[in-house]
C-alpha cells in the first residue's frame, strides 16, 4: 500500500486505535493536499460524519477497507461502487466534521468490510509503503523513523500500461489456452514474482502477458475548468491533428506520454490533449 497523500506530515502516530493523521506541512500543498487511493480497491461508501466529517472507504482485494476522514466539502472524485486502482485522485485533503482543528487527513485501515472501530482496526504503518515519488517531511522522518517503510527497489512492482479495453486479462496459467479468472485495470500495480515465456506470475495461479506491464508509475491528472465545456482529443500532439474524441473538466485521465505540450491519454491509440488544460 502507499501513503494516500504524495506529501506526507504526520501528525499524530495510531492513535486511540483508529488511525494516523496525515497533515503537517511540507510544502506549499501540506495541509490542502490532493488525497489518493492507498490500493485498488471498489468505493465502498461515502458519507457526511459529524464527527469524521466527508468521508469515503474503498474496500480492497484483499478483504481490507481504507477509511479517509475530514475531506474537504465539493471535492470528491468517485462514486459509490466505483473501481479506483492506487495512486487515484479520490478527493482532497479538507477539515469537515466536529472533530477536525485544521486540515489534516484521518487515514485508517480496517481487516474487513464491517468497519467496526478500534475492534476491526489494523495498524496503518505496517502495510503502508513511501515511494520514490513522494516527500517525508523532516519532523516526520525524525519522530516516526521507527514506524516508517520505504518502498524497495528489490521488489519487482510493474503496472498495468498497455491496454486499450476494459483491463488486463488474469489466467489461471502461463499461457493463452488457461482460462480467464480476472480483469485487472489500467494504472493497477502487481508484483511480479516469476515469469514463464511472454507471461509473469502475480499470484497463486494468477498469470499476464508480460508486455502488457511498465515499471513506470502512472501519473494522474485532471482536466481543469475550462471556458468551453469540452477538451477536444487529437490525434497527435498537435492542433493540425483531427479530433477523435472529448474529454470534459473534472474528468481524470492517465498521460503515458509526453512531447511538445501535449500529453497522450491512452496506452495503444494515439489520443492527445494539450497538456496545459491537465492538473
Amino acid at each position: 500500500m502507499r501513503y494516500p497523500v504524495n506529501y506526507i506530515g504526520i501528525s499524530q502516530g495510531f492513535h486511540s486505535g483508529k488511525c494516523i493523521d496525515l497533515g503537517w506541512s511540507v510544502n506549499t500543498l501540506g495541509s490542502n493536499q490532493p488525497v489518493y487511493a492507498c490500493e485498488s480497491g471498489t468505493i465502498l461508501k461515502i458519507e457526511v460524519q459529524p464527527k469524521g466529517g466527508n468521508v469515503i472507504y474503498i474496500l480492497h482485494d484483499n478483504g481490507m477497507v481504507s477509511c479517509y476522514a475530514h475531506l474537504a466539502n465539493n471535492s470528491i472524485l468517485v462514486k459509490k461502487n466505483e473501481k479506483v486502482v492506487m495512486g487515484q485522485q479520490i478527493a482532497l485533503m479538507g477539515n469537515t466534521g466536529s472533530d477536525a482543528t485544521g486540515n489534516h487527513l484521518h487515514f485508517g485501515l480496517f481487516a474487513n468490510k464491517d468497519v467496526i472501530y478500534k475492534d476491526s482496526t489494523i495498524n496503518p504503518f505496517e502495510y503502508l509503503l513511501v515511494y520514490p515519488d513522494q516527500v517525508v517531511g523532516e519532523g516526520t522522518l525524525v519522530r516516526y523513523a521507527g514506524n516508517l517503510k520505504f518502498y524497495s527497489a528489490n521488489l519487482d512492482v510493474r503496472y498495468v500500461f498497455n491496454v486499450g479495453y476494459e483491463g488486463l486479462n488474469v489466467r489461471k496459467g502461463p499461457s493463452l489456452n488457461d482460462e480467464v479468472v480476472e480483469l485487472i485495470p489500467v494504472a493497477a500495480m502487481v508484483n511480479v514474482l516469476d515469469e514463464k515465456g511472454s507471461f509473469v506470475q502475480i499470484g497463486d495461479n494468477r498469470w499476464v502477458w508480460k508486455a502488457y506491464l511498465s515499471s513506470e508509475i502512472p501519473k494522474y491528472k485532471t482536466v481543469r475548468p475550462l471556458v468551453d465545456p469540452i477538451l477536444n482529443v487529437r490525434s497527435g500532439a498537435g492542433t493540425n491533428y483531427a479530433i477523435v474524441d472529448i474529454v470534459r473538466p473534472g474528468q481524470r485521465v492517465i498521460v503515458f506520454a509526453s512531447k511538445n505540450g501535449w500529453a497522450k491519454i491512452s496506452p495503444d491509440t494515439e489520443r492527445w490533449v494539450s497538456a496545459n488544460y491537465l492538473i
